[in-house]
């Protein structure tokens, strides 16, 4: 197989370097820590170059096609938000190019915003999983989720982004035991999905407040009621519980597809099962096929 297109998925923590075929294929891949937070001095180009240059020897200057934070305010290139809905070749009309100083081309992707409310909302990286899964999908879905630090529930129309939310879920679970008075009972570090599934059916048959109820965190094994082992998983489960409340609501029959990896994706599974909604788990490397077809779109596969 011969490359023709370097794609590249640089979020905040890692880096991910794929050579591609005419048709989309991985040739090679290169991974590192490298997210754009943990590049030195700002020098995008000099940490680019050093995973690539050995394909640059080998290839030539391909073009190089990236996603993710590394357009964010805190990445290489801040480029504008496209406005949704928008499809493949709204995102290939809006690449951004950068010239490197060794001649090569830099193609930047760039993110999403909605309003929902009069509150904007943002993407940044997703909307190439979501191509990516719109490409090798038969059927349509009804709903997309994403699980992550700031999980995504996304609506897709004719190959268009129309609309989604974030939610911090991620981001609350970890300030919630790392930094206030819920984690001081949390001895547990092995997940319990039993106590996880507790808390998801604790939160969608409550009437409380989630302000209220995540006090139990606390009480519960502070009269022991709940082991302090299992209580980590019990607070994950009134969270992501939460999360999925919101997105069934006048929505049980949707048919749902959760884009993500590794133990989160699964956990996110587990709880809409577990609330009688089934959902299906997309393929890996979903990513790298929406790269190509924004790619293509945009006509760098000559």
């Amino acid at each position: 197989m011969t490359p023709v297109l370097i794609g590249i998925d640089w979020g905040t923590t890692s880096f991910r370097a794929t050579l591609m075929s005419r048709t989309g294929e991985a040739i090679d891949s290169i991974s590192g820590p490298n997210g754009i937070l943990a590049v030195k001095e700002n020098n995008f180009e000099g940490c680019l170059l050093s995973y690539i240059g050995k394909w640059n020897e080998q290839y030539g200057l391909l073009p190089v096609l990236a996603s993710g934070m590394i357009t964010s305010r805190n990445g290489w290139v801040e480029t504008p938000y496209l406005e949704a809905p928008a499809g493949v070749g709204q995102f290939a009309d809006a690449l951004y190019q950068h010239r490197m100083s060794n001649g090569q081309t830099v193609h930047f992707i760039t993110g999403l915003t909605v309003e929902n409310d009069g509150i904007p909302d943002v993407m940044r990286g997703e909307e190439t999983e979501l191509f990516g899964q719109l490409a090798s999908q038969a059927d349509p879905f009804d709903l997309f989720i994403m699980p992550g630090t700031h999980s995504k529930r996304v609506t897709i129309s004719n190959g268009c982004i129309t609309a989604f939310q974030t939610f911090m879920t991620g981001e609350i679970f970890s300030a919630l035991k790392e930094h206030t008075i819920l984690g001081k009972l949390m001895t547990g570090t092995s997940p319990d999905q039993a106590a996880f599934l507790y808390g998801v059916r604790s939160r969608a048959a409550s009437g409380a407040t989630l302000l209220h109820e995540l006090f139990s965190v606390r009480t519960l094994p502070l009269f022991e009621k709940m082991d302090q082992a299992s209580v980590a998983s019990y607070l994950s489960g009134l969270l992501i519980g939460e999360e999925v409340k919101t997105v069934l609501a006048g929505q049980s029959s949707a048919r749902i597809c959760i884009i993500g990896r590794g133990d989160l994706a699964e956990l996110y599974a587990s709880a809409f099962n577990e609330l009688g909604c089934k959902v299906e788990m997309a393929e890996p490397g979903r990513a790298l096929r929406g790269q190509f077809e924004i790619g293509k779109a945009a006509g760098l596969l000559s």
